[in-house]
């Protein structure tokens, strides 16, 4: 299980990947859709985690209604599939989430999942339409002391890699970048 701590640096991590994502994506939609970003409110204590589960990284509204995009930063750099991976090894599969976290029920439509490289510089795009498809496998945590979890998985050659400028980069962190 994730400890306190361990939860309030992932999500302080993951943040400026939302943002950026959220910021390619409205750059790229017309006018009259709203790319939508919601305020982070963090638990006060872990027994209260349960009242505050996001919905989702952003939303994208328009005459169709609201989907969500899920945004997930990795912990190395890549620019396309040919240097997904890490330690210099280059990965077959993308771990998109935690099983548990994506089946969980009672939330907007899955527009996809947006798996980002540690420097924000560019993204994978994993489609909400291809959910059924996706494998699983189990994993060692080591980070929250060997919990083993099972994520679903989603092969590197089917992502659709974009690259994200500095403009945008900066435009999404107030120049931050």
């Amino acid at each position: 299980m994730k400890s306190d701590k361990l939860f309030s640096e992932d999500l302080a991590n993951s943040q400026p990947a939302v943002l950026v994502v959220a910021e390619w994506m409205r750059q790229r939609m017309p006018p009259e859709v709203e790319v939508k970003v919601p305020e982070i409110v963090e638990r006060p204590t872990y027994e209260e985690r349960g009242d505050y589960l996001d919905d989702g990284g952003f939303f994208v509204i328009d005459k169709d209604g609201r989907r969500r995009g899920e945004v997930k930063r990795r912990g190395f750099n890549f620019t396309g599939p040919d240097d997904f991976g890490d330690h210099g090894k280059v990965y077959d599969s993308a771990i998109i989430d935690e099983v548990r976290k994506v089946d969980r029920q009672g939330r907007a439509p899955l527009l996809g999942y947006f798996l980002v490289s540690n420097d924000l510089r560019c993204f994978a795009y994993v489609p909400g339409h291809t959910q059924g498809t996706w494998d699983t496998q189990e994993f060692i945590d080591t980070r929250s002391g060997g919990d083993r979890v099972i994520n679903y998985v989603y092969p590197v050659n089917r992502l659709a890699f974009r690259h994200v400028t500095e403009e945008t980069i900066k435009a999404a962190l107030g120049g931050d970048a």
